[in-house]
């Protein structure tokens, strides 16, 4: 019985801590648009687009596809910077069989 009075009042302390961890509300920077080049690239209307990085090309550096919550194709950006800040540039959609992959809604 003692070990169980122990463990609840463990639990509340924990309870109590945790609740002080979430007090004060997140804090997030404003927005901002992806840049390929010179162009903005394309966010989904809904306001859920997806960018992914991943070393998508074998180069050892990030590049990007960007795919949305909404049906639409999916994009691929190519980092070409040597090193430092990523530079991409756009490479089209991205295809299987000549076809556009898209996604579907949800």
């Amino acid at each position: 019985m003692k070990l169980m009075h122990i463990f609840i009042v463990g639990l509340m302390i924990l309870g109590l801590s945790t609740m002080n961890a979430f007090a004060e509300p997140p804090v997030f920077n404003a927005p901002v648009d992806l840049i390929a080049g010179e162009e903005t690239i394309p966010a989904d209307e809904s306001g859920y687009t997806v960018p992914n990085l991943g070393d998508w090309d074998g180069d050892g550096d990030l590049d990007m596809m960007v795919g949305t919550f909404w049906e639409g194709p999916i994009y691929y950006y190519q980092n070409i910077a040597e090193e430092g800040e990523p530079v991409f540039e756009a490479m089209g959609n991205l295809q299987a069989d000549g076809e556009n992959i898209t996604t579907n809604f949800g």
